[in-house]
């Protein structure tokens, strides 16, 4: 290997470095040989090795960082399928990595500062995916496994029960990267699912979702009309209006997003 790479703040590196951790973050994956895996964030290759001796059919590991690509190059020997693509996962479009007709799983050590963004991005492309393992601040990974009735339940919590079964697998101290980060992560997985069934409208979910959070400590009654409107708001059924947002689960959240829909369609 080549001298160290310093981690650069604007990337967000913390590498991994026990690498115990990184085996049983790859187990969960549960990679086979008819599999197509794509890296996010693929650093120092702490999850890369690993991910090659389980003899995927494809890995593609994307880095945003130059300096690192040339290490992780001494990796390709003896594996033609493993590709490597210096760039911001961001500016990807997902579709050019997968092969028509199949589905890939998606593994990676997120950097705290896009976690969101590259949540809503797989969620957008969960079509694409059949699963997901993410390494993700531990707080944040509390939100989005959150339940019904919990003050961490919001936005991340219904979006992403939405489009797949998550679960939080467990809690990696931060003693177990370099740099040091100021907080602990913890280990994810979404099963994704093959569509979004029982659902009229996904965008008026969302926006439905995200507006009622938006105001979490109101009443859906207050929350609904800056959202829908009020005259919309004054003939819903399906849910208690006097409830707040964080009380209604991710059915709940369907079957109101449904009543809307059929109402605004009833009354174009």
């Amino acid at each position: 290997m080549s001298d160290p790479v310093r981690p650069l703040k604007k990337f967000g590196q913390n590498f991994l470095i026990n690498n115990s951790i990184s085996e049983k973050i790859v187990e969960i994956l549960e990679p086979n040989k008819n599999d197509n895996i794509i890296e996010i964030g693929a650093g120092k290759g702490a999850l890369t090795k690993i991910l090659l001796e389980r003899d995927a059919n494809q890995l593609i590991a994307i880095e945003v960082d130059k300096r690192l690509i040339k290490d992780l190059n001494l990796l390709k020997n003896g594996y033609p399928e493993f590709r490597i693509i210096q760039n911001d996962f961001m500016d990807i479009p997902l579709h050019d990595l997968i092969t028509s007709g199949t589905k890939s799983k998606v593994i990676g050590n997120i950097p705290y500062n896009l976690t969101s963004s590259i949540l809503f991005k797989l969620l957008a492309s969960f079509k694409l995916i059949s699963r997901a393992v993410l390494m993700v601040q531990k707080e944040v990974a509390n939100r989005i496994v959150a339940k019904p009735g919990n003050k961490e339940y919001g936005i991340l919590s219904v979006l992403t029960a939405l489009h797949g079964t998550v679960r939080k697998e467990f809690d990696v101290g931060r003693e177990n990267f370099y740099p040091v980060p100021k907080v602990d992560s913890a280990v994810m997985s979404i099963n994704f699912f093959h569509k979004l069934t029982g659902l009229y409208d996904y965008d008026l979910c969302k926006k439905i979702v995200k507006g009622c959070f938006q105001t979490r400590r109101k009443m859906l009654q207050n929350s609904l009309k800056r959202v829908v409107g009020e005259n919309i708001t004054g003939v819903l059924k399906t849910q208690d209006l006097k409830k707040r947002p964080e009380e209604l689960s991710v059915l709940d959240f369907i079957s109101l997003s449904n009543e809307v829909y059929e109402i605004k369609k009833a009354t174009q």
